[in-house]
C-alpha cells in the first residue's frame, strides 16, 4: 500500500506482525510524518499493521494498493492497548 497525505498530515504508526494469529506484543513501533506540502509518499510493505491518525482537522489521505478491494484478506484488528510499544 501506498500513503499520500492530498491534505494536512498524518501520523502513521507502524508494527511489522511476526505472527498474525497471536503477535508478540513487544514488537518495535515505527512512527512517520507524512505532510501534503512536501508531497510525501509512503509505502508500507506486506506484513505490518498500521494505526493512522490525521494531525489536522481537515486532513485527507489518498490510499493506493496492488490489489482490488476484497481481493485478499488483510483486515485485522488489534486494541490500541495489546502492543507494549504504543501505536
Amino acid at each position: 500500500r501506498w500513503f499520500s497525505a492530498v491534505q494536512g498530515g498524518f501520523i502513521i504508526a507502524l508494527i511489522k506482525i511476526d505472527n498474525w494469529e497471536f503477535p508478540s506484543i513487544n514488537l518495535p513501533c515505527i512512527k512517520i510524518q507524512i505532510e501534503s506540502k512536501t508531497l510525501d509518499v509512503l509505502h508500507i510493505p506486506k506484513g505490518y499493521v498500521s494505526c493512522i491518525q490525521a494531525i489536522r482537522e481537515d486532513s485527507k489521505l489518498l490510499v493506493m494498493a496492488d490489489y482490488l478491494l476484497g481481493e485478499i484478506k488483510d483486515d485485522y484488528r488489534f486494541n490500541l492497548d495489546y502492543f507494549e510499544n504504543k501505536i
